[in-house]
Formats: C-alpha cells, sequence, structure tokens
C-alpha cells in the first residue's frame, strides 16, 4: 500500500529523467501487484532451502523457466507488449513456480506440521 501511497516520490528517487519517470509511471504499478505473489515465491523457496531439498526448487525453477517464462515471454513480446511482455512473463514465472512448491510442501510435510 506504501508503494502506491508513494508512488510518485519513488520515481523520483530513481532517477529525475522525464522519459525514464514516464515509462517508471507506466509500469511500476505491476510490479506493486506482484509483491504478495513473489512474497509467497520467496517464502517457500526460503523454505526448501532449509529444509535442504534444493533439487525440487532447482527443478521448479528450471521447468518454470522453460514452459512459462520463455514462452509466455515469446507471446507477449509478439504482441509488441515491450515492457509489460517482460513484466507479464515474470509474474506467470512467479505464479508457475510457487504453486508446485506450495503443493509439494503440503503433501510432503503436512504430517510433519501437524505434528505440533
Amino acid at each position: 500500500m506504501l508503494g502506491f501511497v508513494f508512488y510518485d516520490f519513488i520515481g523520483s528517487v530513481f532517477s529525475k529523467e522525464p522519459v525514464v519517470l514516464k515509462e517508471f509511471y507506466t509500469s511500476f504499478w505491476v510490479v506493486l501487484v506482484m509483491q504478495p505473489i513473489c512474497a509467497i515465491a520467496f517464502i517457500y523457496d526460503g523454505i526448501f532451502k532449509g529444509l535442504g531439498e534444493v533439487i525440487y526448487l532447482r527443478n521448479v525453477l528450471l521447468v518454470a523457466t522453460a514452459i512459462v517464462f520463455i514462452p509466455v515471454l515469446l507471446f507477449l513480446d509478439h504482441q509488441d507488449l515491450k515492457l509489460y511482455a517482460i513484466w507479464g512473463a515474470f509474474f506467470a514465472w512467479i505464479v508457475a513456480r510457487s504453486i508446485p512448491l506450495i503443493l509439494i510442501f503440503r503433501n510432503k510435510f503436512s504430517s510433519v506440521a501437524e505434528v505440533k
């Protein structure tokens, strides 16, 4: 919420160039909208690293990159969405890597969590 409140101020911290600020203000909202989903992805990254289950993490990242990020990026770039193509592909990648980690965690470690 603070990002939306200080939207104009945040842009001016990074640059004073009008062209840069124009691009920033047209696309920074995407970064702000993605924050809750990114938080989930990075929490599960940390959980899997802490559990020593980096093989799952590596495999999910590779599959999400090959099957989701690259095709979505190419499709959106073909639609001439420019910077939005990159952010759209990144958002799809974050979702594609979060869902399997959540499912693997719930299936593999739910009985350990229920002991408490």
